[in-house]
């Protein structure tokens, strides 16, 4: 058993401020825009980008947007009173945070509140929810639920994963276990490999393998399942149980207590290896991968990242993408080709035809290809050469 990768993984915030004046009519162009041109609309504001969408959000949120794929999400109030003056609210992306941990997360959002021309001040913080995971090379581990010792207060719910995205196909091997409730508090341990396969996010194998280079060590192969499987144990903190239970709310509050909370996460919620001489379950000796969470909970959990650039990651994610789109394309034109009976010798020359013939498309019909690439360019937070921001 190997611990390949722990850190936060989640993190939603509220801030007590609202959007100034002159920035809130800017969202409320972009989001006019994003309505028309039906793809979000890129708003540019002292160099923090914002993907902004076409509609706002329950709850009184006006504007929606996004600092991009690997960013966060941000929703704004149009105005604010004293009843309802929490009009920010912000959550980070588990790859965003996984990559660049909490201390850097941290003064990224107080980074782009201050664009917004927007200063908090410690009180005026609301952290409704901290999730920290950490991942094992585990092949022959399986989570058995009954194994599982927890107070009263605690629900136990099993999932079995049907689909596996693997040759052998369904199986009914256990995958997730998850004990507790949100917004309280819940811990859940899954296989993230089989996660990762059923969502094609490549992403964190990527993550997952840098480590071990570094280190020196070989990649896994994640194509073969009984030598790759990775278990994740992550514990959740919601509003209620970081409230209530710990009157917790502030960044130094949370940063001050956070490795205490999650320690007692796993004090009461226990794995354990039953014993055969033992009926008393409290005395049942934990599994070793408990230990191991134990003691992946020490040390500086605040300063954990994962160092690689943020570029390569993109590069990554970007040919995966680029693999999927030309399979499909692939599959289109074999699709076309049985329909018409092609071939099989006589299929490259029809394949051929029609890229050729796309390829003519686009030619006679140039300023519908590049209005059509705007708009594609916009879905993807990007410009074409030439196109106006919103500022």
């Amino acid at each position: 058993m190997e611990l390949i990768h722990r850190g936060f993984d989640k993190l939603e915030v509220s801030f007590k401020a609202g959007l100034p004046t002159k920035v809130a009519s800017k969202f409320e162009h972009a989001k006019n825009s994003a309505a028309q041109t039906e793809v979000p609309a890129l708003l540019e504001i002292n160099g923090i980008k914002f993907n902004v969408a076409a509609s706002g959000m329950l709850g009184g949120y006006a504007y929606r947007g996004n600092t991009g794929q690997y960013g966060e999400d941000w929703w704004f109030k149009k105005k604010t009173t004293q009843k309802d003056a929490w009009g920010i609210r912000v959550r980070v992306s588990s790859i965003r945070i996984a990559l660049r941990g909490w201390n850097e997360t941290k003064q990224r959002l107080i980074a782009t509140l201050e664009a917004l021309g927007i200063t908090v001040q410690w009180h005026e913080v609301s952290i409704a929810r901290v999730d920290f995971a950490m991942d094992f090379l585990a092949p022959q581990f399986e989570p058995v639920s009954a194994n599982f010792v927890m107070g009263h207060r605690f629900k136990r719910n099993q999932h079995a994963i049907t689909t596996e995205w693997l040759e052998a196909g369904r199986t009914d091997r256990v995958e997730t276990i998850t004990v507790g409730k949100m917004p309280g508090r819940q811990l859940q341990i899954y296989d993230k490999r089989a996660e990762v396969m059923a969502k094609r996010d490549q992403i964190w194998f990527e993550v997952f393998n840098w480590k071990r280079e570094k280190e020196g060590k070989p990649k896994i192969d994640f194509s073969v399942a009984d030598q790759s499987r990775i278990w994740r144990i992550e514990l959740r903190a919601g509003k209620k149980h970081l409230k209530d239970d710990w009157k917790l709310a502030t960044w130094a509050q949370v940063e001050g207590t956070a490795q205490r909370m999650f320690r007692g996460m796993l004090r009461d919620v226990r794995y354990v290896v039953p014993s055969s001489t033992d009926h008393n379950r409290s005395r049942w000796p934990l599994h070793p991968i408990w230990n191991a969470a134990h003691d992946a909970l020490k040390g500086d959990l605040f300063g954990l990242t994962t160092d690689i650039p943020e570029e390569h990651i993109q590069e990554i994610e970007l040919a995966h993408w680029e693999d999927m789109i030309r399979a499909q394309i692939a599959g289109s034109v074999i699709s076309m080709g049985a329909r018409r009976n092609i071939s099989p010798e006589n299929f490259d020359d029809f394949a051929a035809r029609q890229l050729a013939g796309v390829l003519d498309a686009y030619s006679e019909n140039k300023s519908e290809t590049k209005k059509k690439l705007a708009k594609a360019g916009r879905k993807y937070g990007l410009l074409s050469k030439g196109e106006p921001e919103h500022v």
